[in-house]
């Protein structure tokens, strides 16, 4: 064959193959033979799917339909990342909350604006569920849970005064952060002291707005609460030994940190409780946290406090056969802190207890727990989930986590024989972030990579007429609401 036959060959085959394999194809028709493998990274086919994914797995609804991972899978915890407006709570929360109806299970609930409660409520109340709402912006139709009355012991105070001296969104380790930190620790325990009228949060508040310069307006009370404790007055006198401007620094920042408490409406919320955390696996339970969207970052110290009260709550011993399994539906988790997370969670799984954390992207776990620990806290999560339209750091991490493709490409011509390798990703970063709006990446331990289609709950005839029904009356103590401070 003449060589300017070969190249008006070549052009017309580069110019109408669609891809590499073709342009090889007809290269060997005419060249020799060629010969293509294909090793490492694959996407899920249909059989590899339906061996984690199926309708008679009995743990969370994955699709919005009939795909659910097994209890076993969702105990090692799920992560769903979404922009807002991609229909995570339409698609996954409100689908999982009905379909459980079906079980006997706890679900604790971050209700953004009440919808979740409103379209659920009454279908679980049918299916036997005891319906507890938590709601600082409607306390008629609200129960009351005071968290600091289940703080009994030196640890959980610890862990509160970690995450009340980080909601002022200060670096963990930053000076003004820790050293407000000790002060609001030593009055945890000066309140664990008094009568539970007392031992409130509101009242935290309290003894942090009037220690004044130097703290002797509460010298009386300290005195009190000590009662003996060498150790508790060593402390104090260590918190009012230093130089004045910077205790008054640490003062102030425990003050800021402890701001949402300045509101009558979440203290009356706070100030008692009408619901028993201690037998919570023992009955069919849902509990809906409800806070306005808009206001998240004033409620963030609030839904923390509590979500970390019902989570060591349930993990105060192992589970017996008798008790339920816990699932919490945490929306909008990129924007809490919870202490020692990257430990609790990589041990909730022996618990029985399943973290489904939705959030905007990986980019908010790096702002709240830096990159060290949101890595820690990621390998506690076996199924990782990304709408289309992923932020950069979160396509990244589903890039690199699918895998490569390794591509042998062997030619045989007349007299030579060539040997090609080359390496690609399974999924590249555009792709993840250009993925269709009714599509899911799904990445779970030791299964290849998914993608399945969602379904959203309105065009559900079942979970039409599951949301149909009447949201649920909450059943709360009548106690009028009044707010008892420590006499100073």
């Amino acid at each position: 064959m003449s060589f300017k036959k070969q190249t008006i060959i070549n052009r017309i085959f580069k110019s109408r193959a669609k891809n590499t394999k073709l342009y090889q194809s007809l290269q060997t028709l005419v060249f020799g033979k060629s010969f293509f493998r294909e090793e490492g990274a694959s996407f899920a086919n249909k059989g590899e799917i339906g061996d984690y994914l199926s309708y008679a797995n009995n743990g969370l609804l994955i699709n919005g339909k009939d795909l659910r991972l097994s209890e076993r899978v969702s105990f090692q915890n799920v992560a769903v990342y979404g922009v807002t407006g991609k229909g995570k709570s339409t698609a996954l929360a409100r689908p999982i909350i009905l379909d459980k109806g079906r079980s006997d299970s706890v679900l604790i609930v971050n209700d953004m604006s009440g919808d979740l409660y409103r379209d659920t409520s009454g279908y679980m109340k049918s299916k036997g569920y005891r319906i507890i709402v938590l709601n600082p912006n409607d306390l008629d139709n609200s129960n009351r849970y005071n968290p600091f009355l289940d703080i009994d012991t030196p640890e959980a105070v610890m862990r509160f005064a970690d995450l009340f001296s980080r909601s002022t969104g200060d670096d963990k380790g930053s000076f003004w952060g820790k050293g407000a930190e000790r002060y609001v620790r030593f009055f945890l325990k000066c309140l664990k002291t008094m009568p539970d009228v007392f031992n409130t949060p509101h009242n935290l508040y309290h003894l942090i707005q009037n220690f004044g310069d130097d703290g002797e307006d509460l010298f009386e009370f300290v005195e009190s609460c000590c009662d003996n404790d060498v150790f508790l007055m060593n402390e104090w006198k260590s918190l009012i030994t230093g130089a004045e401007e910077t205790i008054s620094g640490f003062i102030i920042s425990a003050t800021v940190a402890l701001k949402i408490f300045s509101e009558p409406h979440v203290c009356a919320l706070t100030s008692r409780s009408d619901i028993d955390l201690k037998t919570l696996r023992k009955q069919k339970t849902i509990i809906y946290l409800i806070t306005a969207p808009e206001d998240q970052d004033i409620y963030q110290p609030l839904i923390s406090m509590y979500f970390l009260s019902f989570l060591h709550a349930c993990m105060r011993e192992l589970p017996t056969v008798s008790d339920l399994p816990v699932y919490f539906i945490y929306d909008e988790f990129g924007n809490s802190y919870l202490p020692n997370f990257d430990k609790l969670i990589t041990t909730t799984r022996k618990y029985n207890i399943s973290l489904f954390l939705l959030m905007q992207g990986q980019q908010q776990l790096v702002t709240k727990y830096g990159s060290s620990l949101m890595n820690v806290i990621l390998s506690g999560i076996a199924t990782q989930i990304s709408f289309g339209g992923a932020e950069g750091l979160t396509a990244e991490y589903f890039e690199k986590r699918a895998g490569k493709v390794r591509v042998y490409h062997r030619s045989e011509e007349r007299d030579t024989h060539v040997e090609r390798y080359m390496e690609r990703n399974l999924i590249n970063y555009s792709e993840i972030r250009e993925l269709a709006e009714n599509k899911l990446l799904i990445i779970s331990d030791n299964r290849k990579t998914t993608i399945i289609d969602i379904h959203m709950s309105h065009e559900s005839p079942r979970f039409q007429r599951m949301m149909k029904y009447t949201p649920a009356a909450v059943k709360s103590s009548k106690t009028e609401d009044r707010l008892v401070f420590i006499p100073l």
